[in-house]
């Protein structure tokens, strides 16, 4: 599997605590990716995403009274992958972010790899399938044996 260049991978960060905001943020900049914005507020965040697209969202679960998830699954233009970064442990909300395609659950504190590590896996894009330039065929053992079309005459 490969992954998408770092400095092309545009992320807005949705979180309300300045405190993890400012965090959230340097950890970002420390491994190298591109914070588009930092919303405080889930308003806000609307509106930078109507004047342009983000790659990735790192979003607390929580903000203003209003639930994220049940945000996004508002918005269905909105599908890139979605990292939560909350001191939420509700099960629920952790299912139900977990029926969305493409998202981390990180639970605050955590250490910046981590954060590193939940966005190249969300990020990943999958390798092209391996194209067999062959035919399968049992060997004199039982086993199975590629013959290459090119050796086959």
């Amino acid at each position: 599997m490969s992954t998408v260049g770092k400095e092309s991978i545009r992320i807005l960060l949705i979180e309300n605590d300045p405190e993890w905001a400012a965090t959230l943020a340097m950890m970002i900049d420390l491994w190298g990716y591109q914070l588009i914005s930092t919303a405080h507020s889930l308003s806000l965040a609307e509106e930078v995403l109507k004047k342009q697209s983000a790659d990735l969202i790192i979003s607390d679960v929580i903000m203003d009274s209003s639930n994220i998830v049940e945000f996004l699954y508002r918005s269905p233009s909105l599908q890139c992958p979605v990292i939560f970064a909350t001191s939420c442990t509700d099960l629920f909300q952790y299912e139900l972010a977990g029926q969305r395609k493409d998202t981390r659950y990180l639970i605050k504190p955590f250490h910046a790899l981590t954060l590193r590590s939940a966005i190249d896996s969300v990020m990943r894009k999958p390798a092209p399938p391996e194209v067999k330039k062959g035919v399968t065929v049992r060997g004199p053992n039982n086993q199975r044996v590629l013959v290459a079309f090119n050796t086959i005459y």
